[in-house]
């Protein structure tokens, strides 16, 4: 391992959060994408649990993308960066989903 990759591993132990963070901020769009029209009938515990788990292949991509200066061998850094990121993504679409429910309550009348 070169000195570079260390002082890089090093930097991204302390800063997963908010590197898992930026990177859900920037897969949100295509998680959403792919489970908009599966979520919309779903109870919030359900569609929480779907986009976990259709979240993770964009998730693992994105990630991949933005670790160019970590080892191939930093499995421990990569392996909770996934899951943070996992996580916040998720955080993040269930959030556009309550939003969107929210708009399309429909309007009750007394009879």
């Amino acid at each position: 391992m070169g000195l570079t990759t260390l002082l890089a591993a090093h930097r991204l132990r302390g800063n997963t959060p908010a590197i898992a963070r930026e990177i859900a901020r920037r897969c949100e769009s295509d998680v959403w994408n792919r489970v908009c029209d599966h979520i919309a009938t779903m109870s919030l515990f359900e569609a929480r649990g779907y986009i976990g788990a259709r979240a993770g292949r964009i998730v693992r991509q994105h990630v991949a993308a933005y670790r160019t200066g970590l080892a191939a061998d930093d499995w421990a850094i990569r392996r909770k960066l996934v899951t943070e990121t996992q996580d916040a993504v998720v955080g993040r679409v269930m959030g556009i989903l309550v939003r969107h429910r929210v708009d399309r309550q429909p309007v009750r009348r007394a009879a």
